[in-house]
């Protein structure tokens, strides 16, 4: 389903960083879904116009998705040892 992801972000959030702040956060993350929902589709049909294919597209969109596993992880665990130290 297309808007699945939303209902998986307010958990995600309150996981990754916990019910403190929890409202913000998942309002960061809305946010980020918004500003992709409305910029992706311009980029994407410009660099499929510019190269004539969309393979640039989905190359782009893998390598931006394997930095976004990275970051998840790396902030996956940057959370873990700041909460570590509060507790």
């Amino acid at each position: 389903a297309y808007a699945g992801i939303l209902v998986i972000f307010p958990g995600l959030t309150s996981q990754n960083f916990g019910m403190r702040n929890q409202g913000l956060n998942y309002g960061f993350m809305y946010f980020g879904f918004a500003v992709g929902a409305v910029i992706a589709p311009y980029v994407t049909s410009a660099i499929a116009k510019y190269t004539g294919s969309y393979n640039t597209v989905f190359i782009l969109t893998t390598v931006l998705l394997l930095i976004g596993v990275v970051l998840t992880l790396i902030t996956k665990k940057y959370v873990a040892t700041v909460l570590a130290k509060i507790h």
